[in-house]
């Protein structure tokens, strides 16, 4: 058992004496039976309020540091903020300056160009006469397959 409890304890067991001292007292007509048991329970109960204000006040102080160091600690970072902004800001800038990034912005506007080209082409392409021809052809040798077919079958059964 830890100090407190057992004061807290012996506390009890002087105000339980302290009702019996008071019954005896009364009975006995001696006030030294209901003093001493009081007086035993007033100072257990002064060493168990120092000692709950020792504790509160060790707990607060550790609260307390702990806190600080919190503190000082976000304080650093906050105060890391504007060399680490300032870092990034180089690191941005060297990067824009590099060649590559120049290179990758004109291939992206040569492959723009490049699809613009392609797609004027395939407008161009798709709109010519002859694609128009070509399909007025591909009708006519259909046409011209399936009359040829017709003709085949019916000399065919003329022959039989």
């Amino acid at each position: 058992m830890t100090q407190k409890s057992l004061l807290e304890i012996f506390e009890y067991i002087s105000l339980a004496g302290s009702a019996v001292g008071t019954v005896v007292a009364a009975t006995s007509q001696q006030v030294a039976y209901a003093a001493t048991p009081l007086t035993v329970a007033l100072a257990l109960n002064l060493l168990n309020r120092r000692n709950t204000i020792q504790q509160t006040q060790d707990s607060t102080r550790s609260a307390i540091g702990e806190t600080y160091q919190l503190i000082q600690s976000l304080h650093q970072q906050v105060q890391a903020i504007p060399t680490l902004n300032n870092q990034l800001n180089s690191l941005d800038q060297q990067f824009n300056a590099r060649p590559e990034k120049t290179a990758i912005e004109d291939l992206k506007a040569s492959l723009s160009e490049l699809t613009e080209q392609f797609t004027q082409l395939s407008q161009t392409f798709n709109n010519r006469p002859e694609l128009q021809t070509i399909e007025q052809l591909q009708t006519t040798v259909a046409q011209l397959t399936e009359q040829f077919n017709t003709l085949s079958t019916r000399f065919e059964a003329a022959t039989d």
